[in-house]
């Protein structure tokens, strides 16, 4: 592991590097969570029209999640529109009885803008109701049933219930993936630079001569740069939490699983950068162009809701937005099974790249 702890001691040894890997996620995190006002806790404009024994259920399984404020529905718009409450739903008549029977109920949000204040809230309401609906579809018009299966629904046999984090809203911990997943990626032009400069300086070809194999140098490397993104996750992850009060949600586990598989996209897209830059001098500007609408397409800056529809249908081919769409997931109570297309995405998109930046000695002599 010569080549691996060769490595860890170029990157461990600039201030340059460890400010961009830990300071620079966690100190914009702070800031933009300091210049808001962190965050606040989101005000949701409630009107039930069918209001029956299942809907005001609905609405105190919810309440812990934001203030919920009682309202006619003709009083939604005024109040959005004044930023006295930042969502509304409206539960219209006749939605009680489309659930018992598990059909897709009628449910009618109302905002003027999505954040990431607001998405929480909208992935809890719509977990609760799809699962009340496939409740419906077992019941079939049970009302007894029905209310059995929500009971159980309620209690957490179906589902964690994710703890609200005292002093801090969950947004908070939304902005801190974007800047988490935007400093891994200058992991990956580190990355980039260190190959590129071993490479230009033929420090490989001497490597090669001795009986240390390409495949064995190029896992090394890759190893290297792998364990130095797992620290910055913990780090990062822990600085925010115990530091700051950041909340992660119920299974902080499976979060560092997602942003540790981004880690292998970021890791491989600087060893393909590698195999294709000529030079030290062209790789960081390059690699520039590739992370920031990387960033900004993912909903790394802002949510991609805010973006126009043909931004959004291309931002499915950039890795960091089945980052950050697992990360939400994870942070809203998601379980393992619930991540299934995000992690074969970016376990493609790590393939994808290693393919595109296999070295070959030929490529090393050129």
């Amino acid at each position: 592991m010569r080549i691996a702890l060769t490595y860890w001691r170029r990157i461990f040894t600039s201030r340059l590097h460890l400010a961009f890997l830990l300071v620079v996620p966690v100190g914009l995190t702070v800031v933009i969570m300091v210049a808001t006002g962190g965050g606040g806790t989101i005000a949701v404009a409630w009107v039930d029209q069918d209001d029956t024994a299942f809907t005001r259920s609905l609405q105190e399984h919810l309440a812990p999640r934001a203030r919920l404020v009682t309202m006619a529905e003709e009083d939604v718009w005024p109040q959005l529109i004044q930023q006295k409450v930042q969502f509304g739903v409206i539960i219209p008549e006749g939605f009680t009885e489309q659930v018992l029977y598990g059909d897709p109920p009628q449910i009618w949000t109302r905002r003027i803008q999505d954040t990431n204040v607001s998405r929480p809230f909208a992935m809890a309401l719509d977990s609760a109701v799809n699962s009340a609906v496939l409740i419906g579809q077992r019941a079939f018009g049970e009302q007894d049933l029905f209310a059995a299966g929500w009971n159980v629904y309620l209690q957490g046999r179906f589902t964690v219930e994710r703890s609200a984090a005292e002093g801090m809203d969950i947004g908070g911990s939304m902005t801190s993936m974007g800047f988490l997943i935007m400093s891994m990626l200058f992991l990956s032009s580190f990355a980039t630079m260190y190959l590129i400069y071993d490479k230009q300086n033929r420090i490989v070809m001497r490597i090669l001569l001795t009986p240390i194999s390409l495949r064995r140098f190029m896992i090394e490397a890759i190893l290297s740069f792998l364990a130095v993104s797992l620290i910055q996750i913990v780090a990062v992850l822990s600085i925010l939490h115990y530091g700051f009060g950041f909340n992660f949600g119920p299974r902080p586990g499976l979060l560092v699983l997602i942003l540790f598989l981004f880690s292998l996209v970021s890791v491989s897209l600087g060893v393909s950068i590698s195999n294709v830059v000529p030079n030290v001098r062209s790789a960081s500007p390059i690699a520039s162009l590739l992370i920031t609408p990387m960033c900004m397409l993912g909903g790394c800056f802002w949510p991609r809701q805010v973006m126009p529809q043909f931004l959004q249908d291309i931002s499915q081919f950039v890795p960091t937005t089945w980052a950050m769409d697992g990360a939400i997931k994870v942070i809203s109570g998601a379980e393992l099974a619930n991540l299934r297309l995000e992690m074969a995405m970016l376990l493609l998109f790590t393939v994808v790249f290693l393919l595109l930046g296999s070295w070959k000695k030929p490529d090393l002599i050129r």
